[in-house]
């Protein structure tokens, strides 16, 4: 009896000595999802760092972010791992934790455009004083002293960058507060002061008109400057507290250069008064009326004037008042003279002789009395005619309104005349027929004129006569200067000194000081009607009144120095004291900010301070004595550190360390313990039991732990009789094995020996089919093969040459089978071909009309009117009445080479397309009255309805009164079928015909036998067998190298057997 080796789960046997080695798993890929450690007869799992094992023992990341503290500010979860951020304004610190302020102040230095200020996580910018903080708050603006507080100078203001200065008017001397403006006595005998010049800064020594010199010392004698001084100012000029102040006078107002006074329009304004007409002039304005209007005593107020109502009134009759202006009449039997005012008699008789048939005589009343002649008799007509009618009796005779007087009537009214028409009333030109009836201008409207004058003049009281108007004394200041009143108009001059301007009214100052002959030095100040000179800032002027000296202005304190001063011709210069600039105005001293330049010796910060500067240092440092480096602090030695339990001291900070069985946490720089056993880092052989800062091994079952307390021994079941086989026990590292006899296998309980199954662990050599039996196995082979005399190997059997009549169509062998096939036309069913029914697939005929299916293929056929074409497929048209879609609506005749279009009764053809029917509407036609009630359109018919409570009669269109019963109302038509009378109709037909056939024919391809016919077909290409070739020699080679061995052993162990070697075979 023999005996088989076999190892434990994890080991494997070797091929020699009956040695189990362990396996390494590892080397196996996908045992672990990252770190994989080989142990003896098994493996340990383990995780990168960042990584744990989820419940599966897969690796999946860790968000360490979820932890508190793990990051100062921002923590970003990666793949394995994670790392820390800081919001805007700080950096990332060199622990990768901790968030440092960022001084913009120092990285930046342009970040602002004067002072910085860093702060935590950001930084903010200021300006000097004079300057503002821009939009974009970095950059700084001048600020606008003058602009913004109009009341800092009590004269004029002057803005300079960053700052300002006060200077005052001619006369005027700063006080010492720099900002009022005091007015300088000339004439202070006392003091002896001179006068403060306008245009400089300098003072000259003169004497006013009013004041008089005598030798060297001058007497002053105080006089008004606004008498004395007649152009100091454009208009008035007033002194009050020993200054003069300059106004306008009423009706004028300074102009843009608050200096010169300008006429105020209050015409153009609508500040005047005036009721009418308003006329500007200088200074003032005054006012006239509208024709037939006169001016009150107001000299404002316009009243409309009764011209009637004037003592000297012309008319010698009749006056009628109008719309400013009048108009004089006649009694009856006078008419108007020339000059519209006189009234002559008018002898009717003479002025109109068709009045009477013979003899006229008129009365001087003006009644006319008509008579025959010697021998004739009048009857009626020698009535005496009056004009006295009434103007009913004139009704629709005149062109105007009849007006009835005591002795006549009038068609017309004042001021027409009526026409040769004795209807129309014509407007009298008053002008033309007395040209001299106004002074200078007439003007002719319907039923009146009017006088003017022309320019200069203006109208008398009468309305006609002109007279000149003096501007010069009616118009205030017509003129700027001197005014000399002509004929119609008037003419200014100026004082000497002054140049007339191009409006010949206004006097402008002649600027001597753009002559060739301007003798001033420095500045020359033209004033109105003269000039004097001054000198430019830094100078004074000398008693000549022409030359300038340069003035000391750090010694007169007139420099406005912020620290110290230096005089220069004509100016001075200011500086600073250490640890100040000079500012862009020259004159303040602006803090140096040693900081921002780099100046400073400060090791890590800097604090500017006003003229100097002080250092500071960074977290963990500490100022030394020399106030500007920056020294560690040793946090470890002064128990400042927040360490769990070693604490070593950095430049600037500390770092924690941990003891051996501890890692540090760097959030809270506390220890956490190591366990070593999940991290895999321990020396144990086989289990580990971590402990608080270490850890400790133990041993499997079947092992001892050794002296060491890491290695573990294998116990000798067999030996110490503690295993539990029944006959052969083998001892293994780690436990121990029961063997069995050849041809049997140990069983799950390690103890019985079952029969080993050849066939079903495939260690026997069968090609194809295995038949297991006890203690050994016998082969067979598939359908389509044969066992060859070796009883395992399985060959093809060539079934088309062994049984040709298998197929009715081609027969082809194939490894293990045979397939047949058919010519085209045909298809397999069962190894038989039968004739492919091609109509009943319409993408496999694509005949035009009909399929006609024949054995092993098929034709084509055509509707009547069409023809078969050479291709046999396509039909075309023989009659177009026949063709699909039909050419016609409805019906269609085909005669003499051509077709027509007809419709059915109830429609009409579209004489458009002379194809198309349309519906005839009987209800719009003839029959639209042949229903009683109501006509309703159907489709190529009409049919007649009735109204609620009557039905339609038998006759089809009249209606009777209907008895309601309790029924329901139904609608319903008899279906009648209608011959086919049409080609259309047939097309129809046939195209429901060919559905019908489409939905019952069965498609071949999807059943069951068709499908088996398209498998397993055979592939001839050479690429397919090389393929096939390849893939069976890979496998034949794979099992040569997994069975060889065993084969090998197990004839060994049988040879063995057979010899007697029953020991030797058992150690295998």
């Amino acid at each position: 009896m023999g005996y088989q080796c076999s190892c434990y789960n994890g080991f494997m046997l070797a091929k020699q000595n009956g040695t189990c080695l362990d396996i390494d798993e590892c080397l196996q890929p996908g045992q672990c999802s990252q770190n994989c450690t080989n142990t003896p007869g098994s493996y340990i799992c383990s995780c990168f760092s960042g990584y744990a094992p989820d419940d599966n023992g897969i690796c999946i990341d860790v968000d360490e972010c979820v932890l508190a503290g793990i990051c100062q500010h921002n923590c970003t979860n990666s793949e394995g791992s994670y790392f820390c951020s800081c919001r805007s304004g700080y950096a990332l610190d060199a622990n990768n934790y901790s968030c440092m302020d960022i001084d913009e102040c120092k990285t930046n230095k342009r970040v602002c455009n004067q002072t910085c200020t860093n702060t935590l996580g950001s930084y903010s910018c200021s300006c000097n004083a004079g300057y503002m903080l821009g939009k974009d708050l970095t950059s700084c603006l001048d600020v606008d002293e003058c602009a913004a507080n109009g009341s800092l100078c009590s004269q004029i203001c002057n803005n300079t960058s960053g700052s300002y200065y006060c200077s005052c008017y001619p006369d005027y001397i700063l006080a010492s507060d720099n900002r009022r403006c005091v007015y300088t006595d000339v004439c202070n005998a006392s003091t002896k002061e001179c006068a403060y010049m306008c245009g400089g800064n300098s003072r000259q020594c003169y004497c006013y008109a009013g004041c008089e010199a005598a030798g060297v010392n001058i007497t002053y004698v105080q006089v008004s400057e606004c008498s004395v001084r007649t152009g100091l100012c454009d208009n008035l000029c007033k002194v009050s507290g020993g200054a003069y102040d300059c106004n306008c006078s009423s009706g004028y107002a300074f102009a843009a250069d608050n200096e010169t006074c300008v006429d105020v329009d209050e015409c153009s304004l609508n500040t005047d008064k005036c009721s009418q007409i308003c006329i500007n002039t200088n200074g003032s304005y005054f006012c006239l009326c509208d024709s037939g209007y006169y001016l009150s005593g107001d000299n404002i107020t316009c009243f409309k004037q009764d011209e009637c109502m004037k003592t000297n009134l012309r008319c010698s009759q009749l006056c009628s008042n109008i719309s400013g202006s009048f108009a004089c009449a006649c009694r009856p039997g006078y008419v108007l003279a020339a000059d519209n005012a006189t009234c002559l008699y008018l002898d009717i008789c003479l002025a109109n002789t068709s009045i009477c048939d013979q003899l006229c005589t008129t009365t001087v009343n003006g009644v006319f009395n008509c008579s025959c002649y010697a021998g004739c008799f009048g009857g009626n007509e020698s009535d005496s005619y009056m004009y006295i009618e009434h103007c009913s009796e004139m009704s629709g005779l005149c062109d105007h309104a009849c007006t009835a007087g005591n002795e006549s009537y009038s068609c017309c009214s004042f001021g027409y005349y009526l026409a040769s028409d004795n209807f129309t009333c014509l407007d009298i030109d008053e002008c033309t027929l007395n040209k001299t009836i106004c002074g200078q201008v007439c003007n002719n409207i319907n039923g009146s004129y009017y006088c003017s004058c022309n320019k200069g003049f203006a109208l008398s009281r009468d309305n006609k006569t002109c007279v000149d108007i003096d501007e010069c004394s009616i118009i205030p200041k017509v003129c700027s200067q001197n005014c000399t009143n002509v004929n119609g108009s008037y003419v200014c001059s100026c004082n000497n000194g002054y140049l007339l301007e191009k409006d010949n009214t206004t006097c402008l100052d002649i600027n001597e000081c753009t002559a060739t002959f301007n003798p001033c030095k420095h500045q020359c100040n033209n004033v109105n009607g003269s000039y004097y000179c001054s000198c430019q800032v830094g100078y004074i002027l000398e008693s000549d009144k022409v030359t300038c000296l340069d003035q000391n202005e750090c010694t007169s304190n007139q420099s406005d120095c912020e620290h110290f001063c230096n005089n220069t011709d004509g100016s001075y210069t200011c500086y600073c004291r250490s640890g100040y600039s000079l500012s862009a105005n020259l004159h303040n001293c602006s803090d140096i900010d040693e900081c921002a330049r780099n100046v400073s010796h400060c090791s890590h910060m800097c604090n500017n301070t006003l003229g100097s500067y002080i250092c500071s240092c960074q977290t963990g440092y500490r100022l030394a004595s020399d106030n500007a480096t920056c020294l560690d602090i040793d946090e470890c030695a002064n128990s400042t550190n927040d360490c769990s339990q070693i604490c070593n001291n950095t430049m600037g900070s500390y770092d924690c360390q941990c003891r051996d069985g501890y890692t540090l946490i760097p959030f809270n720089k506390t220890c956490k313990d190591i366990d070593e056993c999940a991290m895999n880092i321990s020396r144990c052989e086989q289990i580990c039991n971590n402990t608080e800062g270490s850890y400790t091994c133990r041993c499997r079952s079947g092992y001892n732990l050794s002296v060491d307390n890491i290695t573990c021994g294998d116990v000798d079941e067999c030996v110490t009789n503690t295993s539990v086989c029944p006959d052969l026990c083998s001892n293994v590292i780690g436990s121990y094995v029961c063997r069995c006899p050849s041809g049997y296998i140990l069983s799950a309980d390690h103890s019985t020996c079952l029969d080993v199954n050849e066939c079903a662990e495939n260690t026997s050599k069968c090609d194809h089919l295995c038949n297991n039996t006890e203690g050994s196995f016998v082969c067979y082979c598939r359908e389509g093969y044969r066992l060859a005399a070796d009883n395992l190997t399985c060959n093809d059997v060539d079934e088309c040459t062994e049984n040709p009549s298998f197929c009715s169509g081609q027969c082809t062998n194939t490894e293990g089978s045979f397939y047949c096939q058919c010519l085209a036309g045909y298809v397999l069913n069962n190894w038989t071909c039968e004739d492919v029914d091609e109509c009943s697939v319409a993408s496999t005929h694509n005949c035009s009309h009909f399929c006609n299916n024949t054995i092993g293929g098929f034709n084509c056929s055509c509707y009547g009117g069409y023809t078969l074409a050479p291709d046999k497929v396509t039909c075309n048209i023989k009659d177009p009445c026949f063709q699909v879609p039909s050419p016609c609506g409805q019906n269609c005749t085909f005669a003499n080479g051509t077709y027509k279009c007809s419709c059915r009764e109830g429609y009409y053809l579209d004489p458009t397309d002379k194809a198309t029917c349309r519906d005839i509407d009987e209800c719009l036609g003839q029959n639209a009255s042949f229903c009683e009630h109501k006509c309703v359109n159907l489709p190529g018919s009409f049919e007649c309805s009735c109204r609620v409570g009557y039905a339609l009669s038998i006759d089809g269109h009249t209606c009777s009164k209907t008895v309601t019963y309790n029924k329901c109302p139904c609608s319903c038509k008899t279906a009648s079928i209608k011959p086919l009378t049409s080609a259309e109709q047939l097309q129809q037909v046939i195209k429901e015909i060919v559905a019908i056939q489409k939905n019952l024919t069965v498609e071949k391809t999807g059943i069951t036998a068709y499908i088996l016919t398209k498998q397993s077909a055979n592939d001839d290409r050479t690429s397919t067998r090389s393929v096939g070739f390849v893939g069976l020699v890979i496998m034949v080679m794979v099992f040569v190298l997994i069975i060889t061995p065993d084969l090998i052993m197990v004839m060994n162990i049988a040879k063995n057997y057979f010899k007697g070697d029953r020991k030797k075979s058992i150690k295998y």
